[in-house]
């Protein structure tokens, strides 16, 4: 499994060597060779990635004068916040705007129909972003599922049935000129899972795995 990301491309002189990486990957977003390059074009250029805090809501009950709470209903869906940092073709805002035309005007859902967001180049389903968290002193394998208390693995979160909801503004300013262009993108998503390392998983049903 080739993985592209920002920490290693030509975009930097010297790579950059944090204590912990991550990377992104997009490629369930799109559905052929053509758009391939635009998932790796996606990845290279994150820098930044936010997902919101998990909450809940709290019922009142009272007893004898006292106030408890109980839980409620979970809130699962949420927004993902990624920011990218810009080329000079401004290719990241070209694939943010045909990826955001397609789903605001449902173009990506309907075969058989052109226009500027080429609707058989976006998938219409199982549409999922992947962060893969990584510690570059750990040599990591993808193994088979059975030998994976052997050997390690990357942890990996997944954002199930991801949409763009927002493209952030852009400031053009002569007071920042020595600055990269950023772009920032905001995807929906219903809800998303941590798969765990080489020693635990987190699963649907909350079992330990071990």
């Amino acid at each position: 499994m080739s993985i592209h990301s920002i920490w290693d491309n030509d975009f930097y002189d010297k790579a950059p060597v944090p204590l912990w990486s991550f990377e992104m990957d997009f490629t369930q977003l799109f559905a052929n060779q053509k758009t391939d390059d635009y998932a790796r074009t996606l990845a290279k250029a994150v820098f930044s990635c936010t997902w919101p805090e998990r909450n809940i809501n709290t019922i009142p009950v009272y007893f004898a004068g006292v106030e408890g709470k109980l839980p409620g209903r979970a809130q699962n869906s949420g927004e993902l916040e990624i920011k990218f940092n810009e080329n000079t073709s401004f290719r990241v805002t070209k694939i943010l705007e045909e990826l955001f035309h397609a789903e605001s005007s449902c173009d990506a859902y309907f075969d058989g129909k052109g226009g500027y967001s080429f609707n058989q180049d976006f998938k219409k389903v199982g549409r999922t972003i992947r962060m893969i968290i990584i510690n570059p002193d750990t040599i990591y394998y993808l193994n088979p599922r059975e030998d994976r208390l052997q050997k390690k693995h990357p942890v990996i979160i997944e954002f199930h049935n991801c949409f763009v909801s927002k493209i952030g503004s852009t400031e053009m300013s002569y007071d920042n000129d020595n600055e990269v262009i950023t772009k920032s993108a905001t995807f929906s998503y219903d809800y998303f899972k941590v798969l765990g390392n080489g020693e635990s998983q987190i699963n649907d049903t909350c079992a330990g795995d071990n």
